[in-house]
């Protein structure tokens, strides 16, 4: 137990109800015990929306349900394939294939943006801002007057659509300290993240198979539910703000060791 606690030490937190910001941090599980709580590692006694177990259930259901969405966005051009090249005219195989590759190379280059700005910014906006674009530009692809437009819109459909695998981890971290839950969520996410792209051609298909233009009606179906889903991101709060500030307070009050002699 001596070794383990050595590798992976327990992680520390502020009690503002044992002493306020100054009494400086202490270890989870130890120290008096939290209102509400036995005194354990549990999150229910934090002062903060952290404590909120039916909150952090439905923002990260949310989450987990916006990263099937974007998922299976990814692949929908790929099942209704025949009825956009006869829409547009497409006769050349490669291009035939852009909207899948060009949301794909959007889901490369997303993340390097969205990342470093989650960090700074915090999750929320950043979620909001993701899916703000996503939304739009998934009307876009839907109102798409020409094959170069669905090109460029399915392009920055695959940026905003970076947010969720790249911000997810974080926001999960956020929630949850318990390894448990936290293993749960991302496992969770990781399965909508394989399936996903396995419905996507299935209800592509289905949706095309319809008279000239039917193919509209796959991205008329995400942006519906991209809109139900959209609405409880408004209401997400910053889950570390009152204990991040006691934190990073101490942390510029402590003495750095000195530098090694060469």
């Amino acid at each position: 137990m001596v070794v383990a606690s050595r590798i992976w030490p327990r992680p520390e937190y502020y009690d503002h109800g044992a002493g306020g910001p100054g009494a400086g941090p202490h270890r989870s599980g130890s120290g008096p015990a939290r209102s509400g709580s036995g005194g354990g590692g549990d999150d229910s006694g934090c002062r903060c929306p952290r404590g909120e177990h039916a909150r952090k259930l439905f923002v990260s259901a949310t989450v987990i349900l916006l990263n099937f969405n974007v998922t299976l966005a990814s692949s929908l051009p790929s099942g209704a394939e025949p009825a956009l090249s006869a829409h547009f005219g497409v006769t050349s195989e490669l291009q035939r294939s852009l909207p899948v590759a060009v949301f794909l190379a959007g889901y490369i280059v997303g993340p390097v943006v969205v990342a470093p700005l989650s960090e700074s910014l915090g999750r929320r906006p950043i979620f909001l801002a993701a899916f703000g674009l996503h939304t739009a530009f998934t009307l876009g692809c839907a109102l798409a007057p020409g094959w170069a437009a669905l090109r460029a819109f399915r392009l920055v459909l695959g940026c905003a659509a970076a947010a969720p695998q790249t911000v997810s981890g974080g926001l999960f971290c956020d929630l949850y300290r318990d390894l448990g839950p936290r293993g749960l969520a991302v496992t969770l996410l990781g399965l909508t993240s394989n399936v996903g792209p396995l419905v996507g051609p299935v209800v592509a298909g289905f949706t095309s198979a319809r008279p000239p233009g039917a193919w509209r009606w796959q991205f008329w179906r995400v942006l519906l539910l991209l809109l139900l889903l959209l609405l409880p991101p408004l209401g997400m709060r910053v889950v570390m703000m009152p204990m991040a500030v006691p934190v990073g307070a101490t942390a510029r009050t402590r003495r750095l060791p000195p530098l090694p002699s060469r």
